[in-house]
């Protein structure tokens, strides 16, 4: 049976910062030449409070280990890759992005991934739930930054993506459980 019929639906938005970072690291980051922010690929908030990121980047990976060194709220990090790098971040995350991370940690709304960076402050997000669960989603958005919706439709999972690599009996499974309400109350 299609994903689809299971009651998913995707919203992508774009959020706009309002020509600021998330995360005041990412300020030197964007404003270097030498630097391109591509993606996020992770974010989470873990249960001490501070953050990770798998962020996905391209440039001189020189220029940002110099720019991490320099930031006392990054606390550790790793960068590999070749022209395409990755870099993953342990950092301090400011109260508004730690206020969203929460909300998400205990949404039903999935984030999916990765985050597309632009070069303008503005992130394309996509969201996975139930259409009732997308407005609670976008009014939790910090304070900062503004929504605007790009697509909307019924979430059919693709190879690579969330729920793509199930097989139909599996899909069959999830859609059995998530109608009989196994999902609602965890």
């Amino acid at each position: 049976m299609p994903a689809e019929s299971i009651g998913m639906r995707y919203v992508t938005v774009l959020v706009e910062t309002g020509g600021g970072p998330l995360h005041p690291t990412e300020r030197p980051v964007a404003e270097s030449t030498a630097l391109t922010r591509v993606a996020f690929h992770r974010v989470e908030l873990l249960e001490d409070g501070t953050g990770i990121v798998l962020a996905e980047l391209r440039g001189d990976k020189e220029r940002y280990r110099d720019i991490l060194d320099g930031d006392d709220r990054i606390y550790d990090y790793t960068v590999s890759g070749g022209d395409t790098w990755y870099s993953y971040v342990h950092f301090e995350p400011p109260a508004p992005l730690r206020t969203f991370l929460e909300t998400q940690r205990e949404s039903e709304v999935i984030l999916e991934m990765p985050v597309e960076i632009r070069d303008d402050w503005t992130y394309k997000v996509t969201f996975v739930g139930r259409e009732e669960q997308f407005r609670a989603e976008l009014d939790a958005m910090p304070d900062f930054v503004d929504t605007h919706v790009l697509r909307t439709g019924s979430y059919r999972p693709d190879v690579g993506q969330l729920l793509g690599e199930l097989t139909e009996r599996q899909r069959e499974i999830l859609e059995v459980a998530f109608e009989a309400g196994y999902y609602e109350d965890p």
